[in-house]
């Protein structure tokens, strides 16, 4: 199963805790992962260094992509791709499950 995982600037800790244990469920069941950050939620959670090894380490467990939505191109989490709407909306449309 494909599952796509959005977390966006609005979500609070709370939230995005929540997000990461339900990403290590899904994997724990064999789902295919990817990982869409929007807005600025990816410059949140690089800035707290505990949170960016947590997230970076997910790509061990099995996450298959990081994504960013964004214009420009520039990343502190290795193996980040940025996409564009258009390949956002192709992600979002070739998953089988959406959080």
């Amino acid at each position: 199963m494909r599952t796509l995982f959005i977390i966006n600037q609005h979500m609070n800790e709370a939230q995005i805790e929540q997000s990461y244990l339900l990403i290590l469920a899904m994997l724990n069941f064999d789902h295919h992962v990817n990982v869409v950050f929007t807005g600025q939620s990816y410059r949140r959670l690089i800035t707290d260094d505990a949170a960016k090894k947590k997230w970076s380490a997910l790509k061990i467990y099995g996450v298959d992509d990081f994504f960013e939505l964004t214009e420009h191109q520039s990343s502190c989490i290795e193996n980040i791709k940025h996409i564009n709407h258009s390949a956002f909306a192709r992600l979002k449309s070739q998953a089988d499950f959406l959080s």
